[in-house]
């Protein structure tokens, strides 16, 4: 099985890279935009911890079929310790992968604050500080 996980900022393109990637190999496109759709509709609000626990149920299910793989886009915010706990949820799907000789790839994608702000983001001072 092969994960690959696509990760950056805000508006650097990581949703369209992953599905555009999925249409050329047999992996999977991962759309947690869905997961909070899912919610939105049922709930009228989305609930971050409710998104955390659907992602790793899914994911964990995922890794039990015959597919040959997943490409997930995620919005990586390194300063975030809730991104700690996704770190968590990958581990535990490499665990269920573990028998079926799980390949994983990071995949950063970046650019600079001109390009982001064309895409309508609003950049922090941070990240500012980063791009240059």
């Amino acid at each position: 099985m092969k994960l690959i996980i696509i990760f950056g900022p805000e508006a650097v393109g990581k949703t369209t890279v992953a599905y555009e990637l999925s249409k050329y190999t047999n992996l999977k496109f991962y759309n947690e935009r869905l997961l909070e759709d899912l919610q939105e509709k049922f709930m009228g609000v989305v609930d971050p911890y409710l998104t955390y626990k659907l992602r790793g149920n899914l994911l964990e299910g995922f890794v039990r079929t015959k597919n040959e793989g997943l490409i997930i886009p995620y919005k990586w915010n390194l300063a975030n310790y809730e991104d700690d706990d996704y770190l968590e949820v990958i581990r535990n799907i490499l665990k269920c992968a573990y028998p079926r000789h799980t390949h994983l790839c990071f995949i950063e994608l970046a650019a600079n604050k001109e390009v982001r702000e064309q895409q309508g983001v609003q950049v922090s001072q941070r990240v500012i500080n980063d791009d240059q």
